[in-house]
């Protein structure tokens, strides 16, 4: 008799290793404090700059060249004839979990204020600005999946005769929700570890595990996981370029026999 580890029981342990992870990087310095607006105003400016929406417009004409064409569909009957089985079902069901909206949103508002609620931690000070810079690149990245996935307007496979095709507001599968949501927490702690090469290589790897199980389960072809997943990584990165972005602050200070300026910069 086979016997499975629930899934459930996986992702509390993995979410368990990703806290630790979290934790190392407790002291890692903390941004002068700004306005909502002012935040998200500019992670939107970041998001719509003129080299992002560039990459994006090349990512999408290649997945639109996959999409139209014969690929997808033929990669989707090779997978699912000849790679597909026990193995890739267990693990896709773990990974699947992690694009669960249902436990992706209630678990990133959690951690976003957890630092409000138990202060002077290191740890919920990791946890929170983890939570707030998830929250942040889902604030960013949601309009753009949603509009996306109507403008391309694919389906599932096997719900019609050429599903992967685009036919826009005909459907709203072309990019992956799963995808894109199950990557952004997991690419945010590879951006929160960027002194650290192996953790950060190693998460953008398991970053794309949420978008495989969309494959594996034969819920989107290839080129929707992809794309789902690419807007995820462009979101997380403009957080991160908001965040990186020089900031200049000017105040005056008395001086003897006068006054002056002080001139500080954030990077």
């Amino acid at each position: 008799m086979k016997t499975t580890v629930p899934s459930q029981f996986i992702v509390t342990v993995l979410l368990a290793w990703i806290a630790s992870v979290l934790t190392a990087q407790a002291a890692e310095p903390v941004a002068p404090a700004r306005s909502l607006g002012t935040t998200i105003g500019d992670d939107y400016r970041s998001f719509y700059s003129g080299p992002r929406l560039l990459r994006l417009g090349v990512a999408f004409g290649i997945g639109a060249i996959v999409a139209n064409t014969s690929i997808d569909e033929e990669v989707h009957d090779w997978y699912q004839d000849d790679l597909r089985g026990d193995f890739s079902d267990d693990l896709g069901e773990v990974a699947k979990e992690f694009g669960e909206a249902k436990y992706l949103l209630p678990a990133v508002v959690l951690a976003a204020g957890l630092d409000t609620l138990v202060t002077d931690n290191e740890f919920t000070g990791a946890i929170g600005r983890f939570g707030r810079r998830t929250g942040r690149a889902y604030l960013v990245g949601l309009p753009a999946l949603l509009a996306l996935q109507r403008l391309t307007g694919a389906s599932r496979p096997g719900e019609d005769p050429h599903p992967s095709h685009w036919e826009p507001f005909a459907d709203d599968n072309g990019v992956s929700g799963h995808a894109f949501g199950g990557a952004v927490p997991l690419l945010t702690i590879a951006r929160m570890n960027d002194d650290r090469p192996a953790v950060r290589v190693l998460f953008h790897l398991l970053s794309a595990l949420p978008a495989w199980s969309r494959v594996n389960d034969a819920s989107h072809f290839s080129s929707q996981a992809m794309l789902g997943w690419y807007l995820g990584y462009e979101s997380v990165a403009a957080i991160a370029d908001t965040d990186r972005r020089t900031k200049l602050t000017i105040a005056p200070m008395p001086w003897p026999g006068g006054a002056a300026l002080i001139v500080g910069a954030r990077f």
